[in-house]
């Protein structure tokens, strides 16, 4: 294993710091090693489909970024914590040095995680199509009123959903912003989809978990310019009328983890409660 990448928080000093001391300490080592922001997707992809490992540095967030595209070549992710929650990244930062050592000698296990294909179609555009680690967002923006958000599964309709919205979730995500709008807890290795209502008003307000195959259909009935993101930082303004297929994709995202899966005892920890 030679070819490694960095992709940084571009505002978090201490992220960019790192990234220069992980390029240094893998080139010393006789590795081949790139730095890029996790802003500039654009000039780190052509980098990533020939690198063997992509470490971020950073919160959760820059795992969520740089995740958008090395799905698309298989190549696994390696996270130095530099945020605040910190569920996706593995390495801390005392332990990098020991963690890189782990990384070249090729003693870590590959964690894969489910994401979702999301496919947007508004009145008289092109369809534009989207990957979400953690979940994707239809909700009413700025305006305080309600969005009617006819939701169909599998062909078959389930509800009119009056709300401020609706979240699409993976196992990933159901731990964000799921989990605050009364979603339920999925263990990140399962292979389902939950979608869960945003505040709503007089109408079915339970989460529903999905299995892999599901697909879900959603038409906004708005009257008014709302918005769309996924996985927190792509965001869409979209306009009434428009369409969402939502389904689990053939591609996945690996992560680079070392010892064994402790994700109750993480959960317990991050969330400071008990189940």
């Amino acid at each position: 294993m030679k070819r490694f990448g960095v992709i940084y928080h571009p505002h978090n000093d201490a992220a960019v710091k790192q990234a220069e001391y992980v390029k240094e300490y893998l080139t010393n080592k006789g590795c081949s090693c790139w730095t890029a922001s996790a802003w500039d997707s654009c000039e780190f992809e052509p980098r990533v489909k020939e690198s063997d490992i992509v470490i971020t540095a950073g919160g959760d967030g820059t795992v969520l970024r740089a995740a958008q595209i090395t799905a698309n070549y298989n190549v696994p992710i390696a996270g130095i914590n530099h945020g605040t929650l910190g569920f996706l990244t593995e390495i801390p930062k005392d332990k990098v040095d020991e963690d890189l050592d782990r990384m070249l000698a090729g003693d870590y296990r590959l964690d894969e995680r489910c994401i979702l294909d999301v496919d947007v179609m508004q009145p008289n555009k092109e369809l534009q199509s989207f990957h979400a680690l953690n979940d994707v967002v239809i909700a009413r923006g700025e305006m305080a009123r309600l969005l009617g958000l006819n939701v169909v599964i599998n062909g078959q309709k389930l509800t009119y959903l009056k709300s401020d919205g609706i979240v699409c979730s993976t196992p990933t995500g159901s731990t964000g912003y799921t989990y605050a709008c009364g979603g339920s807890v999925m263990h990140p290795s399962s292979r389902n989809l939950q979608i869960v209502g945003i505040a709503p008003h007089l109408t079915f307000n339970h989460p529903i978990v999905l299995s892999a195959d599901s697909v879900i259909e959603i038409e906004i009935f708005s009257g008014y310019t709302c918005t769309m993101n996924i996985d927190g930082h792509i965001n869409l303004p979209i306009i009434d009328r428009t369409k969402f297929n939502v389904r689990m994709s053939k591609l996945t995202v690996r992560f680079v983890r070392f010892g064994e899966d402790n994700f109750f005892e993480k959960l317990t920890d991050k969330l400071r409660t008990r189940l």
